[in-house]
């Protein structure tokens, strides 16, 4: 068992086995935890996105130093990372962060980074649905998105899928390139996030690969 894996056990209950999913134009894409040798694929993942994109992540996760904090998050499973890979590629991530300790301890904070070519193919909501079913699993109640003004497209998918817009932090984030922004809280409780996403992916093809 990885490192990854020890820091997070009590998860391969829920991956066992990647997961298969079948995207709208028929890509398999298997969903699967970060284990150990995937940080190198995870560093080329994140250099590949365009600059507008980086520009608006919470932390600049190209940065070495910064990834390797990331990494140690998940081994010591203060974070849960589920990867989305295409053949050999890793095509986006959703990562749950967790707070064991304090006011906050129910609440996960989740964050989500795709490939452009990936987005409107359903495999947004696949990333969301498995790290819903994650903390129910680990017995958060809520979960809050962190997103800034100008990422229009996100926040559309986080009302798609049952999040809700609690609170806007007036030019309260400043992204990698100095400008300052909005700040948006997307949030909503693990049952009503739960029962939105099984009634929009009751017809998506799953399979456990063998």
């Amino acid at each position: 068992m990885s490192r990854a894996r020890e820091g997070n056990h009590h998860m391969v209950t829920i991956f066992s086995k990647p997961i298969r999913t079948v995207l709208r134009d028929g890509t398999p894409v298997d969903l699967r935890l970060f284990e150990d040798g995937d940080t190198e694929a995870l560093a080329a993942f994140y250099r590949g996105l365009p600059d507008e994109d980086r520009m608006v992540l919470k932390v600049d996760v190209t940065n070495r130093k910064v990834l390797g904090e990331l990494v140690g998050e998940i081994e010591n499973g203060l974070a849960i990372m589920i990867l989305a890979i295409d053949g050999e590629r890793i095509v986006g991530e959703a990562t749950l962060h967790i707070h064991p300790h304090g006011w906050t301890r129910h609440v996960g904070e989740l964050r989500l980074v795709m490939l452009r070519e990936y987005i409107g193919r359903g495999l947004t909501r696949m990333l969301l649905k498995q790290q819903v079913e994650v903390a129910n699993y680990k017995g958060l109640d809520k979960i809050i998105y962190r997103i800034l003004d100008v990422q229009k497209d996100a926040l559309r998918a986080l009302e798609e899928v049952g999040f809700i817009k609690e609170a806007v932090l007036k030019r309260h984030a400043t992204d990698m390139a100095g400008n300052k922004h909005d700040m948006i809280i997307m949030s909503n409780f693990v049952v009503e996030l739960w029962r939105t996403m099984e009634d929009l992916i009751r017809d998506t093809d799953f399979e456990m690969i063998p």
